[in-house]
Parts: C-alpha cells; structure tokens; sequence
C-alpha cells in the first residue's frame, strides 16, 4: 500500500470516528434529549475543515491523475470529484438546518435527523466505495512516479482532530469521541 492511501485510510478512520459521535448525537436529538448545539458545531466544523479542505482534495489529485492515465476507467470509477461536492451540499443541508435550531425556528425534528442520516449514509458508502474500489485501482495503475507526483501537490496538513498542534481547537470533540467510544 502507498504512503498516500495509508495516510487516507488513516484519516478515513478519523473521520469514522466523527460520524460515529454525530450518529449519537442524531440518536439522543431523535429520543428528545437535548440538543448540544455546541457538540454539533465542533462536529459540522471539523467535517467542513480538515475533510473538505484536506483529505478530498488529496483524492482528487489522485483520481485527475488516474483519469490522465486510464480515462477509459472513467465509467466504472463513477465521478469521485462530483461525490466530494454533493457531500459538501448534504453537509452545508445539515449544517443550515442545525443552524435554524439553534434560532428556534419551528421545523420537525424529523427534518434534522433525517438530513443528518442522509449524511451518514452517503459520507460512510463514499468512504467504503473509496477503499474497496477507487483506491485498490489507483495502486494498481499509477506508477511510483504517478504517486510520488500526486504526494508532491498533495496538502501537508495533518488532521487537526488527532495532532498535537490543534489539541485546543477541537479538546472538547476529540473527548466527547473518546467518551462515546
């Protein structure tokens, strides 16, 4: 396996981590507990920070590579770039709703949960379609110059959830993930 798909499955579960606490947090809204507005916003944050601005686009170096390479591929890998941006708009949905919460704004309690399970469902078949398919092809088509090509564009940013440097941005999820484990 590749430094760069270890790096990606690694930050693929960081991000499994995240959705794991987002799931309970729909779960508990769902049965009426309370809403912990808070929570939620370190949750949308993080999704919208270090996935979209980081981790994606990395795939993305990888797949224009690919698609350079083999763009006859292109049918059977599915459009991986256009994923990145429906999960963006599900997660700025999410996000818009959590927001009319927080204002109080009458909406079924439904609505929220039903967008933030849409969200589940799609980030988790992404992640899942990304490492049973896309990435066991890039390896089996790119050459060492391919991915040595791709890590050299890539971002050098590491997760701020898990590092060190970032602890006080995201303390309070990275305990609230360890606590639901």
């Amino acid at each position: 396996m590749t430094a760069l798909v270890q790096e990606i499955t690694r930050e693929h579960r960081n991000i499994a981590q995240v959705l794991r606490l987002l799931e309970r947090e729909i779960g508990a809204f769902e049965e009426g507990e309370g809403f912990d507005a808070e929570l939620w916003h370190l949750i949308l944050d993080y999704l919208r920070d270090f996935p979209a601005r980081v981790h994606h686009p990395k795939e993305d170096l990888i797949y224009r590579r690919l698609m350079e390479r083999q763009s006859e591929a292109a049918p059977a890998l599915q459009d991986l770039e256009a994923e990145h941006v429906r999960l963006a708009a599900t997660l700025d949905r999410l996000a818009g709703l959590v927001e009319a919460v927080e204002r109080d704004v009458e909406l079924p309690r439904c609505l929220l949960v039903g967008a933030a399970r849409d969200f589940l469902a799609f980030q988790r078949t992404h992640m899942l379609r990304e490492e049973e398919s896309f990435l066991p092809f890039a390896e089996s088509r790119l050459t060492a110059a391919d991915w040595q090509a791709v890590a050299a564009r890539a971002q050098k940013r590491p997760d701020p959830l898990f590092d060190e440097q970032e602890e006080k941005r995201f303390a309070e999820l990275r305990t609230a993930i360890l606590e639901a484990s």
